[in-house]
């Protein structure tokens, strides 16, 4: 008897480890996806947002951008959520257009996505930024986009470690 249960007892145990270990792979395998699958995800939305900002437009701008008559954006989006006469914010769009006259001359995204990006992984697909200004815990750095900029404004007000936050993406003419 004592053998018999020193047997189940035994089997028991190597089921357990070869169940654990089971596990231990098909859970470290999708991890490691994941992480393939974010980072190409970072890649293709810089890569996609540089595209558009080389176009004069952002993520979720739709077909308007730079010189896109003020008009047509209220035609098309009708009212904005905030107007006065150097902006149309569409809060729920998370975008603004920046006129200037009657046309838009900057475009500003705060896209969920976008916004999740860090400042080492914009930094390693983008380089190092043309230009950069820091104060009041703000820091904004430029890249080219074709004719046009785009800057990345980022702040390091708002997490506990004073890392880089990015608050929103501007696309203006260069």
């Amino acid at each position: 008897m004592k053998l018999l249960r020193s047997a189940i007892v035994a089997s028991i145990g190597v089921c357990t480890v070869f169940s654990m270990s089971v596990m231990a792979q098909s859970t470290t395998a999708p991890n490691m996806e994941l992480k393939v699958d974010l980072h190409n995800q970072s890649q293709d939305i810089l890569k996609q947002t540089m595209s558009l900002a080389a176009e004069g437009k952002v993520i979720n701008s739709g077909k308007f951008g730079l010189d896109s008559p003020k008009k047509e954006i209220l035609q098309k989006w009708g009212k904005p959520d905030y107007q006065d006469k150097f902006t149309l914010d569409y809060s729920k769009r998370n975008v603004t257009f920046g006129l200037t006259k009657q046309s838009v001359s900057s475009v500003i995204t705060r896209d969920p996505q976008l916004l999740a990006l860090t400042h080492q992984k914009v930094e390693k697909s983008l380089g190092k930024p043309f230009d950069f200004d820091i104060g009041a815990g703000n820091i904004h750095e430029s890249y080219r986009a074709g004719k046009n900029i785009i800057e990345f404004h980022w702040t390091n007000m708002t997490k506990p470690n004073g890392e880089l936050e990015l608050l929103s993406v501007v696309v203006k003419k260069g």
